[in-house]
C-alpha cells in the first residue's frame, strides 16, 4: 500500500512542478507581453496557408476523369489514331472505310505518356479494344461485369486478339499499365481534348 501512495506523490510533486514551469516559461511571458506580434505572425501564417491551399488546388491542375466526352480510336487499315465519342461500340467506322472484310474498321485505343500533357510525339499506343461479337453475355459495361467481360484487346504489333479477362489479355494491360519509364515513372493515360 506504501508504493501507490508514494507513486501518487510523486506524480502530485511533478505536476505541481510543470505548472510552475508552464508559469515561468520565457516564451510564455514574451508571449503575454507582446500580443500584437503573436497576432501579426498568426495572421501572416493564415494568409500564406490560404495561398498554398490555393496554389495546390487550383482548377486547371486537377485532371478531371469523367469530363471526356472522346476517346481515340486507331484506324486498323492506315494505323492512325482518330478521335470520336467515347460511347462508340467498336468496331466501328474508320476514316479509311471497312477491312477487306467488310467490317469497320476502327477500333478503340488506349493511349498513354509519361509527361503531363505530352506532344503527339510523347504518347504512345498502349493496346487496342473491340467488343467480342461472339460474346452472348451484358454489354460488359454492366456495374457488376469483370474488367475486360466481352472485350478483345492486342498491342498494335500483335497479330491475334485475345480476351481481356484472359490470362494472355491481362499480361498484355499489366505490360503497359504497370510498365516503368528508365526513371520508374508509370504510364499515364491520355485523353484528347
Amino acid at each position: 500500500m506504501a508504493d501507490w501512495k508514494y507513486i501518487r506523490y510523486q506524480a502530485e510533486d511533478y505536476l505541481e512542478r510543470t505548472a510552475e514551469w508552464w508559469k515561468e516559461w520565457r516564451v510564455r511571458k514574451w508571449i503575454n507581453a507582446n500580443p500584437r506580434i503573436v497576432i501579426l505572425c498568426t495572421a501572416a501564417t493564415m494568409a500564406m496557408l490560404v495561398i498554398v491551399v490555393f496554389a495546390v488546388t487550383k482548377e486547371k491542375d486537377i485532371a478531371k476523369l469523367d469530363d471526356y466526352a472522346k476517346a481515340y480510336y486507331y484506324d486498323l487499315n492506315t494505323g492512325h489514331l482518330f478521335v470520336g465519342r467515347k460511347d462508340l461500340d467498336t468496331p466501328t467506322e474508320a476514316p479509311s472505310g471497312r477491312l477487306a472484310n467488310g467490317q469497320p474498321a476502327g477500333v478503340k485505343a488506349y493511349v498513354f505518356s509519361y509527361i503531363q500533357n505530352p506532344e503527339e510525339s510523347q504518347r504512345f499506343i498502349g493496346f487496342l479494344e473491340m467488343k467480342d461479337a461472339r460474346y452472348t453475355g451484358g454489354t460488359g459495361n454492366d456495374a457488376g461485369a469483370k474488367w475486360g467481360e466481352g472485350k478483345l484487346i492486342k498491342r498494335v504489333e500483335d497479330k491475334k486478339w485475345v480476351a481481356a479477362n484472359s490470362p494472355e489479355g491481362k499480361r498484355i494491360f499489366d505490360s503497359v499499365v504497370y510498365k516503368t519509364n528508365k526513371n520508374g515513372e508509370m504510364p499515364i493515360p491520355c485523353q484528347p481534348k
